[in-house]
C-alpha cells in the first residue's frame, strides 16, 4: 500500500512540476519584477493556488520535492538554514509594559532561519514544534520598512506549524 502511495504521490509531483513549468514560463518577465527568491516563491504560492492550478498542498509537495526537503518531527529543534511554517500575532506593548491591541498577523507564514525575518531567528532556533507558543518582545526602529511596526516595541506569539529541512542527499551535492 506504501509503495503505491508513494507511486502515485510521485505522479502527482511531476504532473505539478509540469504545471508549475508552463506557468512559471507564461509568468516569465513578471518575476524580474520581484525580489528575492522568498518573495517569488511566495508569489507563486498564491498565483498557483489562488487559480486553482494546485491546492496548498500540491504546491507544498511538489516544493519539497524540487527543494529536496523534508519534515522534521516535533521534537527535533529548529536550525540555521530550516525552513519553518509559522503563524504569529504581534501586539502593541506600552511604555509601562502592557500588552494592548493587535498591530499584525500572518498565518502559516514560510521563513528560511538564517535571513532574520523580523529578528524572529533567535528566538526560534533551537525550539521545536511542541515549544508552542513561542513568546517574546522586539523593539523596531523608527526607519523600520513595515509601517505598522516602525518605532513600536512589540509582543510576538508565534507558534510553529512545520519545521522542514535541506535532505542530507541533497546537502552533500552541493
Amino acid at each position: 500500500m506504501k509503495k503505491e502511495r508513494i507511486v502515485q504521490l510521485e505522479e502527482r509531483v511531476e504532473l505539478l512540476e509540469k504545471q508549475l513549468a508552463s506557468t512559471h514560463q507564461a509568468m516569465g518577465k513578471m518575476f524580474s519584477f520581484f525580489g528575492d527568491n522568498e518573495t517569488k516563491l511566495e508569489t507563486m504560492r498564491a498565483i498557483l493556488i489562488s487559480s486553482d492550478i494546485c491546492s496548498v498542498d500540491d504546491f507544498e509537495i511538489m516544493w519539497d520535492k524540487i527543494k529536496g526537503l523534508v519534515v522534521k518531527g516535533e521534537d527535533v529543534p529548529i536550525n540555521r538554514g530550516d525552513f519553518v511554517r509559522v503563524s504569529w500575532k504581534a501586539y502593541n506593548v506600552t511604555e509601562i509594559g502592557a500588552v494592548t491591541g493587535l498591530v499584525s498577523s500572518c498565518d502559516n507564514e514560510s521563513l528560511l532561519i538564517g535571513k532574520g525575518h523580523l529578528n524572529m531567528d533567535s528566538h526560534l532556533l533551537g525550539k521545536t514544534v511542541k515549544d508552542s507558543p513561542i513568546i517574546f518582545t522586539e523593539s523596531f526602529p523608527e526607519g523600520f520598512p513595515i509601517e505598522v511596526m516602525a518605532g513600536k516595541k512589540l509582543n510576538f506569539t508565534v507558534t510553529i506549524n512545520k519545521v522542514k529541512m535541506k535532505c542530507k542527499q541533497e546537502q552533500t551535492q552541493h
